[in-house]
């Protein structure tokens, strides 16, 4: 920021705004920077004895934006390293290393390596609508059988490291997202196989779509299997049963 830039008879929190508004790396020092002049400026003239609400707002919302946004980059930079190191404290430092950051900023992470699990069942269901494995002529059970596949697929890079990442996801306080993440998982799935239903039929079928990728999760991390085969029909198993229930 060139300070010489900044007319010196604007109010001091004038100052104080567009000196963090022409640099987005200031905004959260602005924040801090505010609050403090909310006590320690005199009540007289354009002094303001506190931080207008809409600067502070601002500020804050622009701030919490960012770090979101690095906590993403890190994330994206960490998950590479999941293959070597699992879903762990390691990786998220390894991340912010090569993003130019102390890896002491894993500490950015309030749920630690649980949320770099959140991730990977992020880019994993972006990664599967982005494959486009279905074909219009498919039955909606070589449909299902195919996306479930692909994305049980995904998880062979990190297959030695997921049975920690389960335990991990199913501390209380990681439940709800682990919840969140299966239902966002086979709702993606149904949609890519062509389900439109808006009825009760919707819950039911996610329901037991739910059960049949859990069922087959547990069932890959002990095949032993050339080419996990045992697994796929297995899987081929539990979906014309679970098509035939619904």
């Amino acid at each position: 920021v060139d300070l010489l830039d900044i007319p010196l008879e604007l109010p001091y929190l004038e100052m104080i705004r567009l000196i963090a508004f022409r640099n987005h790396n200031l905004r959260i020092c602005a924040v801090n920077l505010v609050r403090r002049c909310s006590t320690a400026i005199p009540n007289e003239g354009d002094m303001k004895a506190s931080a207008p609400p809409s600067l502070e707002g601002d500020l804050n919302d622009t701030a919490i934006d960012e770090v979101e946004m690095l906590k993403e980059n890190i994330l994206a930079a960490a998950l590479p390293h999941v293959p070597e190191v699992g879903f762990t404290t390691e990786a998220l430092s390894r991340g912010a290393n090569e993003r130019g950051l102390s890896g002491m900023a894993h500490g950015l992470f309030s749920r630690g390596p649980a949320e770099l699990v959140d991730f990977f069942y992020d880019d994993c269901r972006y990664r599967l609508g982005d494959a486009k494995l279905v074909q219009p002529a498919m039955r909606t059970r070589d449909a299902l059988a195919v996306l479930v596949q692909a994305r049980l697929t995904m998880l062979l890079p990190v297959l030695p490291h997921w049975p920690a990442a389960l335990a991990l996801m199913a501390h209380p306080a990681n439940v709800p997202t682990a919840t969140r993440n299966m239902g966002e998982l086979v709702d993606e799935i149904w949609f890519l196989a062509g389900d439109r239903s808006i009825d009760f039929n919707w819950y039911t079928k996610r329901a037991l779509l739910a059960g049949v990728y859990g069922a087959t999760e547990l069932y890959l991390l002990q095949d032993t299997s050339a080419q996990r085969e045992d697994t796929w029909k297995f899987l081929r198993r539990r979906i014309d049963d679970a098509i035939t229930a619904g």
